[in-house]
Parts: structure tokens; C-alpha cells; sequence
């Protein structure tokens, strides 16, 4: 039976791995909301079924699924892939799933749970209800017989990003929002995300990416490809959108000295150009009033930094723009000469406000 611990990982030495240290697992979770993928997600299902039988050959995958696609699922995914029957609301794992925490003497695992509100509760957040996506790490926990801690604010993992050595990126704007911790001052957020997180100081990075519905999410700007190299969503462009986050978050990570006195190296990835959705891509999507409307000419987000590091592989969301695909091929194979280098078409994941990193939850190995 998995309990809660009523201390902190801080004061019990547990720590976060870095995601770029060896996996013992990933955790995905199989879509099936009609008002969120089109064409009652079959296009995303069959996306989904690929990205785990291709990450199936690198570390263990759970695929939680519903009663309802059990057998669908069980019919597309590879034979090694444990499928798991469990509740959900939707499959943004990354975001509302568990954090592992492992202790470097004890050899000990354990869990680490947030509070989910949909990205912004009833008011602004993408859908409605969001219990069942908040109770994940909970099960999941059960399941693995792991003990947990719960950090007591509302907070989305795609918030925050660690380099294993002390220092955690935060977003102000998802962290900080009105929609989530309304009454939270920042030295209230700081002190939390040492306390749970276990480590020594905090680099806020003001915003996430424009058109993002989730709202301050950090995995679409950059993302970290070891202990001191960071990898950033970049344009040239003082037209584009995106123009002042990145320009923001860049003139941060350039100042940034990690908890050893040492700057980060910055290596830069064009942002992709992403075509506005659709009209056929706005057909045979269920209407929910309690779900965000994915309309005509929605701008659509992602980036190459929302890529997913596996053992001995890397996976890259592609969006068909030839120019930044081999910019961002050019820059992660030169860095990664030892790792396969593989491409996924995320169309449809970004069609439902997802991206690769996004529905993808790791687990470390114990260290």
C-alpha cells in the first residue's frame, strides 16, 4: 500500500532526477476524448501506438487505458507494452502525472504528486472535469507500491525544468498565474520548489510560448540536454509572435549560474513554422461546452525543444518545415553522435494541445 510521507523530499534527501539520466520506465496514457481529437481520435490513437512501439525498444512502457479502448489499444501497441485499465480525462501525462524522487544512499523510490486544475479550473482551464486526471498519480503510486509526498500548490510539470545539480527553471506566468495559485507570493513558490523538488535555487522564466492554451508551459521554449546545455526555441524574426518570450527567456538563461557557479551552454533550434488549423481539422470533434473549442484558423503551437530523451535515442516532434527540421537535425546530432536521432509527425498531438514531451511521463532509474 503506497502512503503519504508528511515531510519533504528536502529534509528525507530524495531528489529528481534529471530526464537526460538513464529511465527505468515511461508512463503514456492512450487519448480517446471525442471534443479534444478529431475523428473520435482515431488519427491520434494510431500516432500514440506508434511513438510507444518505437520507445518500447529503449525502456519499459505503461499504456494506461480506459475499459472502453482496452482491446483497441491492446491490438495496436507492441506485445512487450504493459497495458494498464485506469480512469483518466484526458492523456497529457507530462503535465498532471507523477514525479519519482530516489534517494542516493537508500536506493529507495519515491513519489512526488501536485495539484491539477486543468490549466486554469473551472473558469479559464482547457476542460472540465479534471478529477480523474488529478487522482493519476495516486493509482499510479499504488501500483508501483511506492510512498509519496504532495506538494501542496497547483503546479503542471511542464512548468518547471531541472538540471540535476540544483537548480529548477519555473515559469512565473504558469506558477504565479491568477488561474492557479492566486494568493501564492513568489518566496512562497520559491521556498515550496526546494522543499519538494530538492533543490538549492530557483531561475524564473516570465512567459511560456504565445497560443499555448495550458498557459506558461516551459517544454515548447526549451529544455535541457544535459547538466549544462540548454536547448532554445529560437527566431530571428521581431515580427513572429513568439518573438518576446524567447528574446525574455534567452537574456535569463544567459545570465543564469547554475548552483556550481557555472553558466549554461545555450544551443539554439529555429522554431518550426506551424500551419494554422484547418477546416477539415476542425470537423468530427464532438461539441462539449465543458471543453476549450478547437475552431478554424486556430494558431497552432509547438517546437523541436518538446522532443522526449530516451535511453540511447532521441525523439524529435517534426512539423513539416523542412528549413528548421535540419537546422534542429543539425544541432542534435552533432551533440548526440551515440544516440539514435528519431523523427515523429506530431500534427495531431499539437491539434489537441499536446506535444511529444507532453504525453510522455519518465521515470528514472534508481541511482
Amino acid at each position: 500500500m503506497a502512503k503519504r510521507i508528511f515531510n519533504t523530499p528536502s529534509n528525507d534527501n530524495f531528489q529528481v532526477s534529471a530526464e537526460f539520466k538513464s529511465h527505468q520506465q515511461a508512463w503514456i496514457i492512450w487519448p480517446e476524448r471525442t471534443d479534444n481529437w478529431r475523428m473520435g481520435a482515431k488519427p491520434v490513437q494510431k500516432l500514440v501506438a506508434s511513438i510507444a512501439n518505437i520507445l518500447i525498444e529503449y525502456e519499459k512502457i505503461n499504456v494506461i487505458v480506459s475499459k472502453h479502448q482496452f482491446q483497441n489499444a491492446r491490438k495496436q501497441l507492441n506485445e512487450k507494452i504493459k497495458i494498464i485499465e485506469m480512469t483518466t480525462n484526458d492523456c497529457l501525462i507530462r503535465d498532471f502525472g507523477p514525479v519519482f524522487l530516489t534517494h542516493p544512499e537508500k536506493k529507495v523510490v519515491c513519489g512526488l504528486k501536485a495539484n491539477f486544475n486543468a490549466w486554469g479550473g473551472s473558469t479559464y482551464g482547457i476542460y472540465y472535469p479534471w478529477n480523474d486526471d488529478d487522482m493519476l498519480s495516486y493509482k499510479i503510486f499504488e501500483l508501483e507500491n511506492i510512498d509519496y509526498y504532495e506538494l501542496p500548490i497547483i503546479l503542471e510539470w511542464g512548468m518547471i525544468l531541472l538540471d540535476g545539480n540544483g537548480t529548477c527553471f519555473a515559469s512565473e506566468e504558469g506558477i504565479l498565474s491568477e488561474i492557479r495559485n492566486p494568493n501564492l507570493t513568489k518566496e512562497q513558490a520559491e521556498d515550496y520548489l526546494k522543499q519538494y523538488l530538492n533543490v538549492v535555487q530557483i531561475i524564473w522564466i516570465p512567459f511560456g510560448l504565445p497560443f499555448d492554451l495550458t498557459k506558461g508551459r516551459l517544454n515548447n521554449l526549451f529544455t535541457l540536454l544535459d547538466e549544462n546545455t540548454i536547448l532554445l526555441s529560437w527566431t530571428d524574426n521581431i515580427y513572429d509572435d513568439c518573438y518576446q518570450a524567447i528574446i525574455a527567456a534567452e537574456k535569463i538563461l544567459k545570465k543564469a549560474i547554475n548552483a556550481y557557479g557555472h553558466r549554461y551552454k545555450i544551443l539554439r533550434v529555429l522554431l518550426p513554422k506551424i500551419k494554422n488549423r484547418t477546416n477539415d481539422e476542425t470537423e468530427m470533434i464532438d461539441y462539449n461546452s465543458n471543453h476549450s473549442p478547437n475552431v478554424f484558423d486556430q494558431p497552432l503551437i509547438g517546437s523541436y525543444t518538446n522532443l522526449y530523451l530516451t535511453n540511447k535515442a532521441v525523439l524529435v516532434p517534426t512539423f513539416a518545415d523542412q528549413t528548421s527540421q535540419e537546422q534542429t537535425l543539425d544541432v542534435l546530432s552533432k551533440f548526440f553522435p551515440d544516440r539514435r536521432i528519431i523523427l515523429v509527425d506530431v500534427r495531431e498531438l499539437i491539434l489537441g494541445h499536446a506535444n511529444l514531451h507532453s504525453i510522455i511521463c519518465h521515470q528514472n532509474k534508481r541511482i
